[in-house]
C-alpha cells in the first residue's frame, strides 16, 4: 500500500536485470501480484527500464570488453544484432536465444541505435508479457475456482504458447 511501491517494483526490474534474474520470473511475479492489466503495464515499463540500464552498461563497457567476457558463446547474438536494428532486437526478444541481460549488454556494446533498440525491445517483449500475464491470471483463477473450464482454458494457453514459440523459432532461425 506504500505510495512508493511503484518505484520499488521498477527498481527491482533494474536491479534484477543487472543481476541476471530471468525476466520471465520477474514478469510472472508482477502478474500474480498486480493482475493482468496493471501487471502488464508494470512489466513493460520495468522490462524497458532494466533493458535501458543494462544497454547503457554494455555501451560503457564497449565491444572489446564484452567480446572478451562473452567469448564465442554469444557470437550468434552478436551476428543477429548486426543484421538489422529493430527486427533483430525484436527477434532476440521473441525467441529464447539468449538471456535478457546478455542481449541488452551486447546491444549496447555493439551500439545498436537506441531508438531501434527500444522499439525492437518493446515489440519483442510485448507478446511474451501479455501471454505471461494472461497465463498467470488464468493459473490463479484455476487454483481459486478449480473446474474443468478453468483447467481447459489454462491448458489452451500452455499449448498455444508452446506451438507459437516453436513456430517463431523455426521461422526466425532459418
Amino acid at each position: 500500500q506504500s505510495p512508493v511501491r511503484h518505484f520499488y517494483l521498477l527498481g527491482a526490474y533494474v536491479i534484477g536485470s543487472i543481476l541476471l534474474v530471468p525476466i520471465t520470473a520477474m514478469i510472472l511475479v508482477t502478474a500474480i501480484i498486480f493482475g493482468p492489466v496493471m501487471g502488464s503495464v508494470y512489466s513493460i515499463v520495468g522490462s524497458l527500464m532494466g533493458a535501458a540500464v543494462t544497454y547503457a552498461i554494455g555501451r560503457f563497457l564497449g565491444q572489446d570488453f564484452v567480446r572478451k567476457i562473452a567469448g564465442a558463446k554469444w557470437r550468434r547474438v552478436e551476428q543477429k544484432i548486426r543484421q538489422t536494428g529493430i527486427v533483430a532486437v525484436a527477434t532476440l526478444r521473441l525467441l529464447p536465444i539468449a538471456p535478457f541481460t546478455v542481449v541488452n549488454i551486447i546491444s549496447g556494446a555493439f551500439k545498436v541505435p537506441l531508438r531501434d533498440y527500444i522499439l525492437g525491445s518493446l515489440l519483442g517483449l510485448l507478446p511474451g508479457i501479455l501471454i505471461t500475464n494472461l497465463f498467470a491470471h488464468q493459473f490463479t483463477s484455476a487454483i481459486r475456482n478449480p473446474g474443468i473450464g478453468a483447467v481447459l482454458v489454462l491448458a489452451a494457453f500452455i499449448i498455444i504458447t508452446i506451438v507459437g514459440t516453436v513456430w517463431l523459432k523455426r521461422r526466425f532461425e532459418s
